[in-house]
């Protein structure tokens, strides 16, 4: 369990590092948006 939470934290350090989160992180809430959007 350790181990997984450890992988996890790397990966967002890594994600962070290269700038790449925030893409992801906007990516992602425009597709929960879109989505919750088409249930309402």
């Amino acid at each position: 369990m350790e181990s997984i939470l450890s992988l996890c934290c790397t990966m967002v350090l890594y994600l962070v590092s290269t700038k790449k989160f925030n893409l992801f992180l906007d990516n992602g809430m425009n597709i929960l948006y879109t989505k919750t959007r088409s249930h309402f």
